[in-house]
Order: structure tokens, then sequence, then C-alpha cells
């Protein structure tokens, strides 16, 4: 996982059909009941399972699809080679997050020790909290929070478990650009990322850290007494990073997140407490169009009233119908696209063309600090730039040309990143 690289590209998959997309919708949805899985799934052929499984795995939830098929395994014929696939992908699951949690909980007991408070975020709390089974919830890294002026004495406990920062970091900076200490690494253990809000703070959002350490609760994970957030700022936090972080691109497994946590806590949300917070961050547009989502595709229960108080008024039919196919990424052909690669396609001319990509060259010291892992103070800073130009050069040279040429596969990636920017510009607006 490349965190640090600021030109790491979109890639727009090679997707299933839509219908393949539909039917795992309609699986995953929590409004679907037994009776009408078997008349949907009854009578498929081989060719349609596969493209199944196919739409399944590209959004990240063959797991989930198999436990919501678990019940109704022996009312349909599920072709043996799917079965088997599944049912090894859940033991190799099981044993990943039962290695994670062994780690978390070496982690979070030293934290404990050192008397640092300690949130836990997104992964390692819902695999334990919302989901029935520790192998129905993959995580890549153990996402933690701690106060800002903790985060030296964090990093250093973390240090003596055997983690380095695998990257420039100084705490002293300003480091509005992110939102987490770069990742932490050691040989054969996953990556820690220790954050001090969840959302950098040059978006056009406004987080209240403190409100969250106010509204945090307590939770047990990894067997560890530890805080978690607060169910509203759970919600908010999941949408604000499928639907404005990531720009919807993590696909229905974040989505599935976010209704299950509705389904689990039903009753328990306080709904005007939501929409007051969601207010004071400025995230109401994110947190309708992802609630939006949850309900017409997986069924997530969200009061009519409380859509009505996050937006006011009419909101631009493109902005749903895109998100849903930016979301499902029903569109488009493998290709490597960037923000500034689909901005060079739109620009006309030499010189718009030329500043655009010395705009990539030149990014901020403390950017380019992080990518080449060199004090932004340093003289050698200067070469990094000679290193970047080099490099930009060698990743995205075809794709350039293929910008240059008209390429059609790549214009139709350039097409699905003005749609990214579009609903992120939507979503940046306060209602």
């Amino acid at each position: 996982m490349a965190h640090y690289s600021e030109d790491q590209p979109e890639t727009i998959h090679d997707t299933p059909q839509e219908p393949s997309n539909e039917l795992v919708c309609q699986v995953l949805n929590f409004k679907t009941d037994g009776a009408e899985l078997i008349h949907m799934l009854d009578g498929l052929s081989a060719t349609d399972w596969e493209a199944f499984r196919q739409a399944a795995q590209h959004q990240g939830v063959s797991l989930l699809v198999n436990q919501h098929l678990s019940a109704i395994k022996d009312e349909i014929k599920i072709p043996g080679s799917l079965s088997t696939g599944w049912h090894q992908e859940v033991l190799t699951s099981a044993t990943r997050n039962m290695l994670m949690l062994h780690e978390a909980k070496l982690i979070l007991s030293a934290l404990r020790a050192q008397t640092l408070e300690v949130i836990v975020l997104k992964g390692l709390f819902l695999v334990e909290h919302v989901y029935s089974n520790i192998s129905l919830r993959a995580f890549s890294d153990l996402d933690l929070m701690v106060s800002r002026n903790a985060i030296d004495q964090a990093i250093a406990c973390l240090e003596g478990l055997g983690y380095a920062v695998e990257t420039y970091y100084d705490s002293g900076d300003v480091n509005c650009d992110i939102k987490h200490v770069p990742p932490m690494t050691k040989p054969n253990g996953p990556y820690v990322e220790i954050h001090w809000t969840i959302l950098e703070e040059d978006e056009p959002f406004a987080i209240d850290t403190a409100g969250l350490w106010e509204r945090a609760v307590p939770a047990r994970v990894a067997g560890v007494d530890v805080l978690a957030l607060g169910l509203e700022d759970l919600l908010l936090h999941l949408c604000t990073h499928l639907g404005y972080q990531h720009h919807l691109n993590i696909g229905l497994r974040g989505l599935y997140d976010i209704a299950l946590v509705l389904d689990h806590y039903q009753g328990q949300v306080d709904w005007q407490k939501l929409i007051t917070i969601a207010r004071q961050w400025g995230v109401e547009r994110v947190v309708w169009l992802v609630f939006k989502l949850a309900g017409e595709l997986l069924g997530a229960e969200v009061p009519q009233d409380v859509y009505e108080q996050l937006v006011v008024g009419n909101v631009p039919p493109d902005i749903l119908s895109g998100a849903r196919l930016q979301l499902l990424a029903g569109e488009g052909q493998p290709v490597q696209m960037t923000p500034d690669l689909a901005k060079l396609a739109r620009s006309k001319g030499f010189l718009a063309r030329l500043k655009v990509m010395l705009s990539r060259v030149f990014i901020p010291r403390q950017s380019l600090a992080r990518l080449y892992n060199v004090s932004p103070r340093s003289l050698k800073i200067v070469g990094c730039y000679f290193r970047r130009t080099r490099d930009l050069w060698r990743n995205y040279r075809g794709a350039v040309r293929q910008v240059l040429v008209g390429d059609e596969a790549t214009m139709a990636g350039a097409v699905g990143e003005e749609r990214i920017e579009h609903l992120r510009s939507w979503m940046g607006k306060s209602s």
C-alpha cells in the first residue's frame, strides 16, 4: 500500500457487467429474504455464476456473499468450484484477522501501559463489535487515534515493539495535509497508522477532534480496554471515509460497513445528534449521499426526515446516479488515471499542458520529503525534484502519451475522474 505516493493512480477496473453487480447488491440487501434469494439464484448458468463471482470479488464482498448464501446453500446449486473457493477465502481471512488481532493486542497493551488513551478506528473496531464473525471483515492495517500531543510518545512505544515509521515525519511540522503518522511497519507485521484526527485539515470540512474524544465510548478490542468512536461519530467517519476520502472507490465493501452498523445498532442512533455533528463538520452532503446509496443498494434504514434535514431542497439527479456509477465502477477499462492526468486530458494547448506537468514535479517540500524520506530542511531535498521528474517519466510516460494522442480507453478514464471531481465538489459544499 503506497500511502505517500501523491500520484498513485485510481485504477479503473474491467468491471463485470451491471446485472452481476445488481445481483450482488440484491444478495447483500438487508431486506432480501431467503425465498427471494432462492428465486433470484435458481437456474443461474455456470457463466452467470462466474460473472456473479467476479462481481463480488471486484467489490471486495466475496466473504459477505458467501455468508448471505450459507442459509440457503442446500436450496440452490452453487458450482463446486465457487463453494470451494469461498470456503478457502473464509479460512484465509479468519487466519489473517486472528494474526491482526494478536498484533493489535500487543500494541494496544503497550500503549495502555504508557497510560495513553486510544480510540480504535474502522476495521479493527468493526471486526469484533459489528460483524458476526471475524472472518467476514478483511482489514489490512491497524488504525489507532491518540491525542496530537501524544503522537511522539505513541511512536516511541511502537518503536519499542520493533515498528518504524516508513518515511519522513516530524510532529513539529504543520502536517495539515495528512491525518496520521506515515504508516509504521515491521517485518511480517501489519501497517499501523497512528491518527490524531480522522480527516486532513486542508479539506473543506471542520472535524471537531475534541468532540470525538468527549463522545468516545469504552470498548474492549483484542482483549484490551480502549475507546471507540461514539455511534454517531462512527457513522460519520465511515461516510466521509468512503464517500469523500476514497471517492466511493472502496465500493460495496465500504458501503456494507455502514449498512451493517445501521442494522446492528438499529434504534440506537440519535439522529438529531448525528445531524447536528454533521452540520458542525460541514459533511451533510457527504452523509446524505452515502446514506442514499446504502438505502438504495443495500436496504439500509434511514428515516426520511434525516435526509430532508441533511440536505434542504432538490439534489441534481446526476449526483446520485453518478455516485452509484462510481461506487459500482460499472464502466471503464484498465487504465492508470490520476486527477492530474485527467486535467492534462482536458487541457488544450502546449502551455496549458506544460503547466499541468510542471505542477506535478514541483509539489510542496513536505510532500516530497514523505515521498523520498528526506528532511524538507535538508539540501538533499533539491535533488529530490530531479528524482521526481525521473520517476514521473518512468511511471507515467505511457499514460501521458495516451492522453496526448487521445487514446479512447484513457479518455474514458478521464471521464471517470471528472465524475469523481464533480461529486467531490458537490459534497465539499455545505448545505
